[in-house]
């Protein structure tokens, strides 16, 4: 019997494989080796993820929310506002201001995948003749997904020396806040390219028993 598999089962694939390397590496005595791949490993995966639809996914929206997401983490780093006092370590690579360029591009990759989810969900099981309120209630699935996937990353952050909270404590502000950015970045910049929702779900889910299981 041949096995074939199609683009979708392959990209996923290689995602349960990256993270799986990734969770046995961070276990083994070479814990600090992998750490050290953190970026390599986001990249990575984005670019399975972008592969083959890169002309439907507005770039250009999403560089300005790299920029936008790492001048507010900027301004958090320094001053507490709006996310609460916490300083982010060398294993997310090269930093501006304190803060790691792979931060905005983080941001921008979960608004894009989450994005993505909401307006498939949406469109798919639910009529709305109203533009904005049909925006609003995506965008509200979209920030519920934000919080929920910090939720995951927040709880193992320090464990992983991504970055750490000023007396190791999470303030509620940092939740309020990713939930509110999320909100609104997702209503004013929003994506069409909803062919690919249930791989950008499985990525999702990867990533959450990725930090659960540590």
């Amino acid at each position: 019997m041949q096995l074939s598999l199609n683009n979708s089962q392959i990209k996923i694939s290689l995602l349960v494989l990256i993270h799986l390397v990734g969770y046995l590496g961070i276990k083994s005595s070479f814990q600090d080796y992998f750490l050290l791949l953190t970026p390599l490993n986001l990249l990575i995966s984005s670019f399975i993820l972008f592969y083959g639809k890169f002309s439907k996914i507005p770039l250009l929206s999403y560089f300005y929310i790299m920029c936008f997401t790492l001048c507010l983490e900027i301004l958090s780093v320094k001053t507490g506002f709006p996310f609460g006092h916490y300083s982010y370590e060398a294993s997310l690579g090269l930093k501006i201001f304190g803060v790691p360029l792979l931060i905005g591009f983080n941001w921008a990759l979960l608004l894009y995948i989450c994005s993505n989810i909401s307006n498939q969900l949406i469109e798919s099981n639910i009529v709305i003749s109203n533009v904005l309120q049909s925006r609003f209630i995506k965008s509200l699935l979209t920030a519920s997904m934000m919080l929920i996937v910090d939720l995951f990353i927040e709880s193992k952050a320090g464990y992983l020396e991504l970055w750490h909270w000023q007396n190791e404590v999470i303030p509620l502000s940092n939740y309020i806040s990713w939930f509110a950015i999320s909100f609104v970045l997702s209503f004013f910049f929003r994506t069409n390219e909803n062919d690919t929702a249930s791989e950008n779900f499985i990525y999702l889910i990867i990533l959450c028993l990725f930090f659960a299981l540590l």
